[in-house]
């Protein structure tokens, strides 16, 4: 920006740190496309709560001033302690719908595009694999 004496202000990125713990619930939800493109750019996620409040996150990139968005889907859930119903709506090539009935919460959840229409199941991600590298 310029003030018009000549001098330039400057806007830095500011990282936040949360201090305050883990005291609500949470769902974390990491998608990888097979036929749709394969980091799910533009597919919706939608998770239907146990008190009947419903969420929805995309999946987008270059969100962010001066960062990358994270690809990753973060849902707060609050008090709720249950997911009644997590859908997902793929967008590109062979986009389709993906359906999981009561996900678990507190859990880093990676889903293949097409996995609920296979077995029904989740792919659970913990903090220990994901620092390893290991899926």
């Amino acid at each position: 920006m310029n003030n018009n004496p000549g001098i330039h202000d400057t806007v830095a990125p500011v990282l936040y740190r949360n201090d305050v713990g883990d005291r609500q619930n949470w769902v974390e939800v990491e998608l990888v496309g097979t036929t749709a493109n394969r980091d799910a750019v533009g597919s919706e996620v939608r998770v239907q709560l146990s008190n009947g409040i419903t969420m929805l996150r995309h999946v987008m990139i270059g969100s962010g001033y001066a960062s990358q968005s994270s690809l990753r889907l973060h849902f707060g859930i609050g008090e709720a302690d249950a997911i009644t119903k997590l859908t997902v709506n793929w967008k590109g090539p062979g986009a389709g719908e993906d359906v999981f009935e009561d996900p678990p919460v507190n859990r880093i959840l990676k889903i293949v595009q097409g996995e609920s229409n296979q077995t029904g199941k989740l792919s659970l991600v913990t903090p220990r694999q994901e620092a390893a590298g290991i899926e």
